[in-house]
């Protein structure tokens, strides 16, 4: 069965096409070695390019396959589709955190790139602490009322509404608290 995140249900963010998968992990190291998974940081498929393989018809480059790597840990993983965590996430977490936005992007963990392959097709980015613990700390009455203002921003106006927006803050509220209970810290595997 196919992966599908919060946003692929109809009427919340059309044709918004890059996923950002928001995961919890305890170094900087062990989430940029999910840069290369199959479906994510919730996945243990991992592509295999087999260097022996012969040339494939015309001299093409063998197709990479993938494997399961029971070896690996599966993420604690919120799965979206259009929320990236820079901007659609900086502004609301501004909202949560009481904090500018340009303050927010001061922050040197906020976006910060940890992996990158196939010029930007994927990448592993950095969640600002500040945005972490704004989300963690926050009740869901706070969340309901932090989606209203960030329903109505460029970026979200007429494709979300605050209650699948407040749905989204739940979510990663809840990953930004088992983060916090276990020590960890949240990041950002993107693929475009």
């Amino acid at each position: 069965m196919g992966r599908r995140p919060v946003w692929a249900r109809p009427g919340t963010l059309r044709g918004m096409g890059v996923l950002f998968d928001y995961f919890a992990a305890g170094s900087d190291d062990a989430a940029a070695a999910v840069l290369d998974r199959v479906g994510g940081p919730g996945s243990r498929d991992v592509l295999v390019v087999d260097a022996d393989a012969q040339p494939g018809p015309g001299g093409r480059a063998p197709l990479p396959t993938f494997v399961t790597d029971e070896s690996l840990p599966v993420y604690d993983t919120v799965e979206l589709k259009g929320i990236d965590p820079v901007v659609m996430l900086g502004t609301v977490g501004s909202l949560l955190a009481g904090v500018t936005f340009d303050d927010l992007l001061e922050d040197a963990r906020h976006g910060e790139v940890l992996a990158e392959r196939d010029e930007g097709a994927l990448m592993v980015w950095t969640v600002s602490d500040i945005l972490a613990a704004a989300l963690a700390d926050a009740d869901p009455a706070t969340l309901a009322r932090a989606a209203v203002p960030w329903s109505q921003t460029d970026e979200l106006r007429g494709w979300s509404t605050p209650a699948d927006l407040t749905q989204v803050l739940e979510l990663l509220a809840g990953l930004a608290r088992r983060a916090r209970d276990g020590g960890l810290r949240l990041y950002c595997w993107i693929c475009v």
